[in-house]
This record gives structure tokens, C-alpha cells and sequence, in this order.
């Protein structure tokens, strides 16, 4: 009995010692293992998410390379050195083609880049040949002996046109985003990899001599093949210097390439192995004190081990809480029961802290809108992270919607497009990205952002789909303001210019070359006094810019010079933009082309002032000046005269030639009178054959005479017209100012229409001077009179 009770006891306690090892071996490898997975998914999403962001960062800045900037290098070549943000994110520069992959831009300026033929780069031929952003193989630069990859992404024109291409390029020598990777090690001996399935090589890893290495060959490592076939997770694998390693990968997206974690499995299962050895040990000792204590134990001791080892059991289950075996003796059995307890609370603290990752990773998604989904392919289960039940207004509560309602969720468009990539994906495994249009449960429209990828079994066979979904309403929105402030800056018929606060133009608008001449290269980068005409003085100059600094804007009429020359009238509008902090970053100036107008202008004006038949000053503009003249000889202390002129005989020439032959007559006796007076003298037709001239500057009235007779004879010299000749005399009545009286300038006409009439009555071709005591005793009386 008792040799039987000692073999069943040594066969229970080896069995026991057994069990409890490999249980805790298998949890411990099971918990180690999607530890590691987990640690190298939050490092692939961060890679991916490093890498996404240059991508948009590299698409953005291309989208604002300009065909008017490929065909000026030098243009290009500031614009490029200006985008900080890039050179940042590019650690080896970013680099713009031409469509043949001639290099001819580069920031930082490289003089071993700009120049060369690029074409049969992968990368090229993607962005250039395919039209779509290309990742391309990592490998040593020729030129600069470091190792490298490179980003491309195509340059459009307006039409959608590849013109070019722009690409970022990353030296993995120098510091930069994968640092996380070759300045770590994963515990003590263990290492980061980053590989590139499509090109068979090591991108980087803690060990650097295996940078831009070759894989294994296939076949050489199995889990290494099932990584290359996109599978997600973890596993042992035995390396190709015979190491066993515990390994996890983890597919990054948006590059194609792989995140994977390798600790030896010495390291990994070293806690086990000592705690294994430790069992051994006391496995051993129990059994040579079996003989000796065997009933002991039977009543003491084993009833404890066998209580141990069903919790054991129990813990083995995942569903089951970690939790400390109960110690009821400090003995040997005690002992090992703690070690196990100690065992357990490790492990239970790497599950906390995997909880507290998923925790983060929870949160990341809700402060980054970014939902999670999983789509069993078997039994077409979905299942959605928490942020998507928010992006898309689902109740938190209830299941994930089924097919139908699904399709509710998005327009019937969108709906479409996503259904026919799920089951692409699940029929070819190829990864998508959409930009879908949503309508939530509460019937607002959004923008969703999806991605998908295919999930594989061991085989190698699609299981399944797994992707993400972000929230990218706001950003198509501010996409649609700007393509709407785009279309008015191109489409708007008034120039615009916009400068920095430098006064330096930064950009310019089709109707700006249109109205000014100049192209927008021209005046990139000038400041606008190109564009000055010399009219305006410099006073008018100061006192617009104070009137901006003061008022934030300047509204008015200025003349500038078109490129060919010509000088042209514009208004012009000049506001000043200020940042959040009130200070000026920016002047917008907004102006149109006004010379037309101010033509028209100039004409009325004429119109309104000056004879349509003679060219002569009209009675209005007669009435401006004969006011002028007055106060100007009354300040001075000087006469003027006012000459009241009648043509003699010009009836009979209407009547007997016709009114063409008087028309004739009138410009050419108008012309001649004009030539008869001096400088700064006047001469105006008030209608008919009645005109009125303006003596400016006499000393006395014997001053106008020498004036007067060049007037009568100026009128009578004859006119040829034809075979005819036509010949009239002028009577002129004239009278002075200033007088004793106080005279107006309608009396002063008066006065020299009543002279002049004397001077007809005197016998006609002559003057006479208005005489105001004569008029007053006698309005018929003849005046003296001054023979021609």
C-alpha cells in the first residue's frame, strides 16, 4: 500500500509538475506572444501613420506646382526651398521632374540632383507613368552612398494633365521617424525589423548591417513566408543562424511593408524555464523524501498541491481572471506556490498593460475620429470599434446594423461603390480606399474616409476583411470653400494681387495679366511700383499708405503703366489682412480698368463745354472763363475786354450758298480769329454767327486796338470754297472791366452786344467801345468808332 501510495504519489506529483509547466509554458507563450504583437501594431500604426502624413504633406505641395512653375526652374526651385514643412518630413530633400524624370528643383539645393535623368526609377514610373503616388524600392543613393527610399506623387495641370512629378526622399542613415525601430531593442536581445515583402529586402531593424539585405529565402522560414503572404500575427520561428525566436508582425498599409519583433525564445521563456527548474528540483526532493514523509504528505501536503493545480487549470482558460493561489503552508509546496503567484502576477501585469494599450488605442481613434471594423467572411459578421458607432450616430447599445440598414447609412452612390470593393477584397485580397458619402442615423451628411485589407488564414486563404474608418466631413468642406475661393480668384473680372507684408507680390490672377500686361512670373516676387505711371506725385503716395496703415483699406482712382507702355486708369481697392493677433500679414488689392470710362468722360466733358461745329468754347464754358478773368483782373490791377463780335453778311451767304458753305465759313473765320488773338486770350461762339472774345492782361483800353483790327481783318480776308470765294465782315462791340460801377459778367455782355450793334449801325465791318453815359442818355447813340 504504501510503495503504491509512494508510485501513485510520485506519478501525481510528476504528472502535476509536468502539467503545471506546460500550461504555464503555453500561457505564458500565448500572453507573450500578443504582448508582442500588440507592441509591434502601435509601432506599424505609427509608421503608417508617419508615412501617411508625407504622403499628404508630398500631394498637397504638388498640387500647388503650377505648369508656369515647371517651365521656370528658378521659380520652382524657390517655391520649393520656401515649404519647410516638407523639408522636414523629408529628411534627404524633396526633389520636382520634369514629365521625361530630368530633375530640375531640389531643396535643399543639391548640384547632384537637378539635372538628372530619373525616368527608370520605379518610383518615377509610378507617379509619372501610372499618375498615381508610388512608394518605390528602398536602396543605396548613388550620390550619396546612404540608404534611402523615396515618395512620388504626380503634378498635374488644371486639366488633371500628369506634368510632372514631385517626390520626397527619406535617408534611413540619418534621423528621422524610424528611429523607434533601430534605436530600440525589444527586451534585452531582441530586435525591431521593418521589411519589404514586394522587393524581397530588410528596410531597416535594430541590427543596421541588415539594412536594405535580402529576405530569407522562401521557404527558409515559414513564419517569415506567412508574413510575406500578409498575415497578422505571431509565432515561433527558428532564424537562419538556428536561433528560436518568439516573432509578431504587422502589416503597415499605406507602404506595403511589414513591422516585426523577434526575442529568443531563451530570453522570452527564461522566467518559465527557472520556475520549470524549480519544480524539477523540488519534484526531486519530494520524491527521495517520499519514503520517508509519504503519509505525511498524503494529509498534509498534497491536499494543497492538488488544490493548486486545479486553480491552475482554472487559469488556464482565458475567460477566467488571473488571481493568486491560496498559500496554506509555508513549505515547500508554499514555496512553489508562490513562485507561481509570483508567475501570475507578472503575467497579469503584462495584461493590464495590454488592456491599457487597447485603452489608448481606443482613445487615439476618438480624438482622431478614426473608427476599426472587422468583417468575418465565413458567417458575414461585423464588428465595429466604438468610434465608428459614433462617426456614423449608431447607438452605442445595439448590435451593428445588418446588410440593409447598412446600406442606409451611406448614399446610394457610395453604398455601391463600398459593396463592390468588400467583394473585391474578399475575392482578390486587394487593399482599397474610398472616400464614401455618408448620412447618418440622424440624417446629416458627411465624409467617411475608408480603407480595407484582406485577412488570410495559415493557408494562405482570405478569412476575412479588417479596415479603419475616418471622419473627413470638416475636411471636405474646407476643400469645397477652397476650390469655391479658388474659382472666384481665377474667374473675377477685376485684377488681383495679393503681397506680404513686405509689399512683395505673392500672387496674381488672369485678369491681373490681362489688364497690366505682365505675366505672373513677372511680377512674382516684385514689389508693385512696376506698375507706376509717373503721374501721381509722391505726396499722393504717402497719404494712400497712411490712410491703409490707419484704416486697414484705400479706395480711389490711380493712373499706371501697362508693360507696352501705355498708361491706363484703374480703381483700385486696397484692404489689409490681418492674423488672429491684429497684426498685417497680407494686402489684397482689387482694381479694374477705368480708362474707357474716363475717355467717355473727357468726351462729355468736351461735349458740354465747347462747340460741336467750331471747336470753339460754348456759352457755359464762356460764362467759367469770363468769371475767372474778372477776379484775376481785379486782383492783379488790370483790364480786360470783352468783344461782342457779329458776322456781316453772313445771312446772304446762307441764303445764297446753303448752310454747308456756312458751315465752311464759320470754322474757317473761327480758326483765323483764334490765330488772330494772343496767348491766354479766348475766344467763344455763342450760336449763329455770334461770337465773344476775351482780352485778357491790358494796360488801358488803347491796348485792345491793335487786337481788334487783327479780328476785323482776320474775318474779312476771303474764304475759298470750291470755284468761289466767300468773303463776310465782323462788327465788334467791346467793352472793359473792371468799371466805376460794379458790373457782372451777363452786364459786361450786355454791355459789348449793345456796343456792337452801334458799330453796325455805324456802317458794319468795324468796333465800337460801349460808352456808359451815352448809353444811359441816349441807347441809340452812335459810340466812337476806330476805323479798321
Amino acid at each position: 500500500m504504501t510503495l503504491s501510495t509512494l508510485v501513485i504519489f510520485m506519478i501525481g506529483l510528476w504528472t502535476l509538475a509536468f502539467y503545471a509547466s506546460r500550461v504555464l509554458q503555453n500561457d505564458m507563450q500565448r500572453l507573450l506572444g500578443e504582448q508582442q504583437f500588440s507592441t509591434v501594431t502601435f509601432i506599424a500604426e505609427e509608421i503608417n501613420h508617419e508615412l501617411g502624413d508625407r504622403m499628404e504633406q508630398l500631394e498637397k505641395v504638388a498640387r500647388r506646382i503650377t505648369p508656369t512653375m515647371l517651365d521656370d526652374p528658378a521659380a520652382l526651385q524657390t517655391f520649393l526651398e520656401q515649404q519647410w514643412l516638407i523639408q522636414e518630413s523629408f529628411n534627404a530633400g524633396v526633389i520636382a521632374y520634369r514629365p521625361d524624370g530630368v530633375a530640375i528643383a531640389n531643396a535643399p539645393l543639391s548640384a547632384e540632383r537637378i539635372g538628372i535623368d530619373y525616368s527608370g526609377r520605379d518610383y518615377l514610373v509610378g507617379a509619372i507613368g501610372a499618375g498615381k503616388m508610388t512608394l518605390g524600392t528602398p536602396h543605396i543613393s548613388k550620390s550619396k552612398g546612404f540608404h534611402e527610399f523615396i515618395i512620388a506623387t504626380p503634378i498635374r495641370d488644371p486639366r488633371g494633365k500628369v506634368i510632372g512629378a514631385l517626390s520626397g526622399v527619406t535617408a534611413l542613415d540619418s534621423t528621422n521617424f524610424h528611429d523607434i525601430i533601430v534605436g530600440n531593442r525589444y527586451g534585452k536581445t531582441g530586435d525591431y525589423l521593418l521589411l519589404d515583402p514586394r522587393h524581397g529586402l530588410f528596410v531597416t531593424s535594430t541590427d543596421k548591417s541588415l539594412a536594405l539585405q535580402p529576405l530569407p529565402a522562401p521557404g527558409s522560414n515559414p513564419i517569415f513566408d506567412r508574413y510575406r503572404r500578409g498575415l497578422d500575427g505571431f509565432g515561433i520561428a527558428t532564424s537562419s543562424l538556428g536561433i528560436e525566436q518568439l516573432t509578431a508582425a504587422k502589416r503597415i498599409p499605406v507602404a506595403g511593408w511589414l513591422m516585426v519583433a523577434e526575442l529568443p525564445v531563451e530570453e522570452a521563456f527564461a522566467p518559465i524555464r527557472a520556475m520549470q527548474q524549480r519544480m524539477l528540483l523540488a519534484t526531486i526532493l519530494l520524491t527521495l523524501l517520499a519514503g520517508i514523509l509519504i503519509w505525511w504528505l498524503l494529509k498534509h501536503h498534497l491536499s494543497p498541491l492538488l488544490t493548486a493545480t486545479g486553480t491552475l487549470a482554472r487559469l488556464a482558460n482565458p475567460d477566467h481572471p488571473l488571481q493568486p493561489l491560496a498559500i496554506v503552508r509555508h513549505d515547500e509546496i508554499g514555496q512553489l506556490i508562490g513562485s507561481f503567484n509570483h508567475l501570475i502576477e507578472a503575467v497579469r501585469q503584462r495584461e493590464q498593460a495590454l488592456r491599457q494599450t487597447q485603452t489608448e488605442l481606443h482613445e487615439a481613434q476618438r480624438i482622431a475620429h478614426v473608427g476599426s471594423w472587422k468583417l468575418d467572411a465565413a458567417t458575414n459578421r461585423v464588428v465595429w470599434s466604438d468610434e465608428l458607432y459614433r462617426i456614423l450616430a449608431w447607438n452605442l447599445e445595439t448590435p451593428v446594423p445588418d446588410y440593409a440598414d447598412r446600406a442606409r447609412l451611406f448614399t446610394a452612390e457610395s453604398w455601391d461603390r463600398l459593396d463592390a470593393a468588400l467583394l473585391s477584397a474578399q475575392k482578390t485580397g486587394i487593399p482599397f480606399e474610398l472616400e464614401l458619402e455618408m448620412v447618418r442615423t440622424d440624417q446629416r451628411h458627411g465624409w467617411m474616409r475608408v480603407l480595407g485589407e484582406a485577412l488570410y488564414d495559415d493557408s494562405g486563404a482570405i478569412v476575412g476583411l479588417q479596415g479603419a474608418a475616418q471622419d473627413i466631413t470638416e475636411r471636405k468642406r474646407d476643400e469645397e470653400k477652397l476650390r469655391l475661393a479658388a474659382s472666384v480668384f481665377t474667374n473675377v473680372s477685376e485684377g488681383i494681387a495679393i503681397t506680404d507684408v513686405a509689399v512683395t507680390i505673392i500672387e496674381v490672377n488672369e485678369a491681373f495679366t490681362r489688364i497690366t500686361g505682365y505675366s505672373r512670373a513677372e511680377v512674382l516676387g516684385k514689389n508693385p511700383r512696376i506698375l507706376k505711371s509717373g503721374r501721381q506725385s509722391t505726396q499722393f503716395y504717402l497719404a494712400m499708405w497712411a490712410g491703409l496703415v490707419q484704416k486697414g483699406e484705400w479706395r480711389g482712382e490711380i493712373w499706371n503703366r501697362h508693360k507696352n507702355g501705355e498708361v491706363y486708369a484703374e480703381m483700385l481697392n486696397i484692404n489689409a489682412v490681418r492674423d488672429d493677433h491684429g497684426g498685417i500679414q497680407n494686402y489684397v488689392a482689387l482694381f479694374s480698368d477705368i480708362t474707357a470710362l474716363k475717355v467717355q468722360q473727357s468726351q462729355l466733358e468736351h461735349i458740354a463745354h465747347f462747340d460741336a461745329l467750331t471747336g470753339a468754347p460754348n456759352r457755359l464754358l464762356l460764362a467759367d472763363r469770363l468769371h475767372q478773368a474778372m477776379s484775376q483782373a481785379a486782383r492783379h490791377g488790370q483790364k480786360l475786354a470783352v468783344a461782342f463780335i457779329d458776322l456781316d453778311g453772313f445771312k446772304t451767304v446762307n441764303d445764297r450758298y446753303g448752310h454747308e458753305a456756312g458751315d465752311q465759313l464759320l470754322i474757317a473765320v473761327t480758326s483765323r480769329m483764334k490765330q488772330a488773338l494772343r496767348d491766354g486770350d479766348s475766344l467763344a461762339r455763342l450760336g449763329g454767327d455770334e461770337f465773344v472774345a476775351l482780352l485778357l492782361d491790358l494796360t488801358d483800353a488803347a491796348a485792345s486796338v491793335p487786337i481788334l483790327n487783327r479780328l476785323l481783318e482776320a474775318v474779312a480776308e476771303p474764304v475759298r470754297l470750291g470755284d468761289i470765294d466767300l468773303q463776310v465782315t465782323a462788327s465788334l462791340g467791346v467793352t472793359f472791366y473792371p468799371q466805376e460801377d460794379e458790373a457782372t459778367d451777363d452786364q459786361l455782355l450786355h454791355q459789348a452786344d449793345q456796343a456792337m450793334y452801334r458799330a453796325k449801325q455805324a456802317g458794319k465791318g468795324r468796333y465800337c467801345f460801349f460808352d456808359a453815359a451815352q448809353d444811359r442818355d441816349s441807347p441809340v447813340a452812335e459810340s466812337p468808332v476806330a476805323e479798321p
